[in-house]
């Protein structure tokens, strides 16, 4: 069984891209003092951040005292807006934790201890899980050649909230214990391409095959509840290798010059006209056409290969 921790050391990652150019490594938790969390805040090295960007706000601080948690995407779109950053990547843990005035962040220990009870426990026992620690009301310290361990589980929140009691034992006496909340969540399969394909190469059932992401890459690869059959790839991919969101793209419908079929009307009453196409687009893209009988152009849906429907 493997047991991917999302803790202060979390390994899963996720990148999420504004688009292509700089990337920045982000961090699980971050400790702010202000009302708002800044780009700087966020960045495991700030130093790599352009001074006028540093100060950039992806998001508000919790109360003081508390702590919010955000997922990554959602910060990184908080830079949308900034037109200088649009080449700008945020590759970092699926989870970001803001801590604010005191709160404070489970230790690695305490984190490990928790996978351990569940890899020994029902429902979690032979399962892919991930396991992420809310942050502490007061620290837990786990001096050396303390052992860390799990006395009791009692379901708190839903189907994946929990509250386990830790103790840290040293052979002469307990030095620490506290109540931590977790989540604990399975992991589903993610898509996997099944041959060596090439750019521009639409997906087939027979290209694809499940399997569970790798250890420490929970969430960056496409669930298998994803249709992605019939997309294109917008690069190369190996045998084996897991599929990303930003591997794919709609593939190419028409073409500027070729002949379209346009739908037009409802199931009741639908008819079929061809037109030309005067943009290239992609599935699900609106372009132009034009009616070469009647000398009429109509913006029109692309929906299959040479298919659209009449706006």
């Amino acid at each position: 069984m493997k047991l991917i921790a999302w803790s202060i050391c979390l390994l899963t990652v996720l990148a999420v891209r504004l688009s292509q150019g700089q990337v920045f490594e982000t961090r699980a938790y971050i400790t702010v003092t202000g009302p708002e969390i800044l780009l700087t805040d966020l960045v495991a090295n700030p130093t790599e951040i352009p001074a006028a960007w540093k100060t950039r706000t992806v998001g508000t601080a919790p109360a003081s005292g508390a702590s919010l948690t955000y997922a990554l995407r959602t910060l990184a779109a908080n830079l949308e807006p900034y037109k200088d950053m649009s080449a700008v990547s945020l590759k970092g843990p699926l989870l970001v934790t803001v801590l604010r005035d005191g709160a404070t962040a489970p230790p690695l220990p305490l984190t490990k201890a928790i996978e351990t009870y569940a890899n020994e426990h029902a429902p979690w026992t032979g399962k892919e899980i991930a396991v992420y620690c809310e942050p502490l009301k007061t620290p837990f310290n786990v001096p050396s050649g303390a052992v860390v361990r799990v006395l009791s589980c009692t379901l708190v929140r839903g189907n994946d909230g929990y509250q386990f009691e830790v103790v840290a034992d040293t052979p002469e006496r307990r030095v620490a214990q506290a109540s931590v909340v977790a989540q604990i969540a399975l992991l589903s399969k993610v898509w996997v391409s099944k041959h060596d394909k090439t750019r521009g190469e639409l997906l087939s059932e027979d290209d694809l095959e499940l399997a569970l992401p790798p250890q420490g890459r929970a969430g960056r690869y496409i669930d298998a509840a994803e249709n992605i059959v019939g997309l294109e790839l917008n690069r190369a991919v190996r045998s084996g290798q897991c599929l990303e969101s930003n591997f794919l793209i709609q593939p190419l419908c028409a073409r500027q010059g070729e002949t379209v079929s346009v739908a037009i009307g409802d199931d009741n009453l639908r008819i079929v006209m061809r037109a030309k196409a005067l943009a290239s687009g992609r599935k699900n893209e609106r372009i132009l056409c034009l009616n070469e009988t009647s000398g009429r152009r109509l913006f029109v849906r692309l929906s299959g290969t040479r298919e659209a429907t009449a706006e």
